[in-house]
């Protein structure tokens, strides 16, 4: 499903349901200084087992600070982070975090990206 907003951002959901491992991808280029509400309602659409998010901003950008705060995130609403990386580029960086599903479950702590 893809959606144009008037703005000309976008916003695109694909799912390809398997018997074995089902796939969900969510993107989306609506800037926004917080990704935290976006992405609480999406884990709660989907209920992945694992996540994974990509996050390009330059200086410029609205999200630039969701870099920092995915450096600092440890846990997102029963997921636990797997992995982190982060690469600089000229003219943006991009950050590339995954969550696996908790065990235990945790809570959704402020601020989130």
């Amino acid at each position: 499903m893809n959606g144009l907003l008037p703005d000309g951002c976008y916003i695109t959901i694909h799912v390809t349901p398997e018997p074995h491992c089902s796939y969900v991808s969510f993107e989306s280029n609506v800037p926004q200084e917080s990704y935290h509400d976006l992405i609480e309602k999406v884990l709660d659409v989907f209920r992945p087992g694992q996540f994974l998010m990509t996050i390009f901003a330059n200086k410029a950008s609205i999200a630039r600070d969701t870099h920092k705060t995915l450096e600092n995130q440890h846990t997102i609403k029963g997921y636990r982070r797997s992995d982190h990386q982060m690469c600089c580029f000229k003219n943006y960086t991009l950050t590339y975090t995954q969550f696996k599903k908790s065990a235990k479950p945790t809570q959704f702590s402020r601020p989130i990206i």
